[in-house]
């Protein structure tokens, strides 16, 4: 056999090694984004189904500034009330 039945002989089997591979690899890569895919959307339905959305957050945070504003009038009114009471025992 001279030189080149040689080299086609090697080669062959490598060339077919290194496509073997590269199918092989790109198989992985193929699974491996469908897992990555799969895990993102269940994160994504995981974050939608227990984390509070920023409109409803707002929601509650108004109502929350709003329940103490209230609360905050409502112990102007009775710090007024006991000044004046006071100011009138003072009096007496």
């Amino acid at each position: 056999m001279d030189l080149s039945a040689w080299m086609m002989t090697l080669a062959i089997p490598a060339i077919s090694g290194l496509v073997w591979w590269v199918w092989r690899l790109q198989m992985q890569l193929s699974e491996l984004r469908e897992n990555i895919l799969y895990t993102l959307s269940e994160f994504k339905l995981d974050v939608a189904k227990n984390y509070a959305s920023t409109q409803s957050l707002r929601e509650v945070e108004g109502r929350l500034v709003a329940h103490l504003n209230r609360i905050e009038a409502k112990l102007d009114i009775e710090a007024y009330r006991m000044r004046a009471s006071i100011k009138n025992l003072g009096e007496e």
